[in-house]
C-alpha cells in the first residue's frame, strides 16, 4: 500500500493562496462553495486592487523559495507561479483600471453572483440582503477605478462601454420596456419570509439597483467620452 502523501510548503502556500482569494474575491468563494462569504462583495477601487497584488507578490516570493518535494510540488509550483506573475503583470499595465467588456467585468461579476446564493430559508435570504447592500459601495470602488483609467489614458472600447452602460440600465429597471429591475425582482421571490426581513430585502435591492443607474450615467458622462472607436484583440 503506498503511504499517504505528506503535505509540502508548497502545499501549504497554495491552500493559503485559495484562502486569501476567499477573502479578497467573495464571488469566488461564493463560486466554490465557500458560503462564509456570501454576504460580501470584491474592492474593485483601486486599493482594492493593490491589495490583491500584494498579496499576489508575497505569494510569489513564498512559492519560489519552498523547496519541491516531489513531481506534484513541481506542477503546482510551475501553475501557480504563472497564475501569480499573470495578476501581477496585469496590475502592473492597469488593466484594472479599464477592466469593463460585455461579458466577465465587474458590472458582471456583481449582478451575476446572485443567481447562485441560495434560497432556501431564512438565512439565505438574510445573507442576500446584507451582500445586496454591498452593492453601491464595491460599484463605486470600481467607478474610481475606472476614473483612474482615464486619467492615465486606459480606456475600454466605446462599444463595451455603451453596451455595458445598457446591461447597467436593464439591472436597474430603467431600460426600454423592462419593468422593474433585477434585484427587485429576485427580493419578490422571498416569499414567505418575515416582514422585516422581506422590507429590508426590498431597501437593499432598491439601492442596489440604483447604485446600477449611477453606475449607467457614469459610463456615458464620464468614461464614453474619452472611448476610443477601435475595440481591443488578441
Amino acid at each position: 500500500m503506498t503511504a499517504p502523501r505528506i503535505p509540502t510548503a508548497i502545499d501549504a502556500t497554495a491552500e493559503s493562496w485559495v484562502d486569501t482569494l476567499v477573502t479578497l474575491a467573495p464571488n469566488l468563494g461564493t463560486y466554490i462553495g465557500r458560503s462564509e462569504v456570501n454576504n460580501r462583495l470584491p474592492d474593485y477601487s483601486p486599493e482594492g486592487a493593490e491589495a490583491v497584488v500584494e498579496t499576489e507578490r508575497s505569494t510569489l516570493n513564498s512559492l519560489l523559495v519552498a523547496p519541491v518535494v516531489d513531481a506534484i510540488d513541481a506542477v503546482t509550483q510551475a501553475d501557480l507561479s504563472a497564475e501569480l506573475r499573470h495578476g501581477i503583470e496585469s496590475y502592473e499595465a492597469g488593466e484594472h483600471l479599464r477592466d469593463l467588456n460585455v461579458l466577465e467585468s465587474p458590472p458582471q461579476q456583481v449582478r451575476d453572483i446572485f443567481d447562485l446564493m441560495p434560497t432556501e430559508s431564512e438565512q439565505d435570504w438574510s445573507v442576500i440582503a446584507e451582500r445586496l447592500t454591498a452593492v453601491p459601495d464595491s460599484l463605486a470602488g470600481y467607478r474610481t477605478s475606472l476614473s483612474q483609467g482615464v486619467a492615465r489614458g486606459l480606456v475600454p472600447s466605446i462599444r463595451q462601454v455603451r453596451e455595458v452602460s445598457e446591461q447597467s440600465r436593464r439591472t436597474a429597471g430603467i431600460a426600454g420596456a423592462v419593468e422593474g429591475g433585477t434585484f427587485s425582482a429576485m427580493a419578490e421571490g422571498a416569499v414567505g419570509m418575515p416582514e422585516s426581513l422581506a422590507r429590508d430585502l426590498v431597501e437593499a435591492a432598491q439601492g442596489a439597483e440604483r447604485a446600477y443607474a449611477e453606475l449607467a450615467e457614469f459610463l456615458e458622462r464620464e468614461i464614453a467620452p474619452h472611448a476610443p472607436e477601435a475595440d481591443a484583440f488578441g
